[in-house]
């Protein structure tokens, strides 16, 4: 796993920023959501 990691890391292809970029902001989207689903 941290294999992969450490080569997405080492990319720095605009393309693969924007999709880590969209990931992350998914990843916290959902996180969000999660928790507000838990408190409500």
């Amino acid at each position: 796993m941290t294999n992969w990691k450490l080569k997405l890391d080492s990319l720095s292809d605009p393309l693969i920023d924007k999709a880590k970029q969209v990931l992350i902001s998914w990843v916290e989207f959902e996180a969000k959501r999660h928790q507000l689903t838990l408190e409500g």
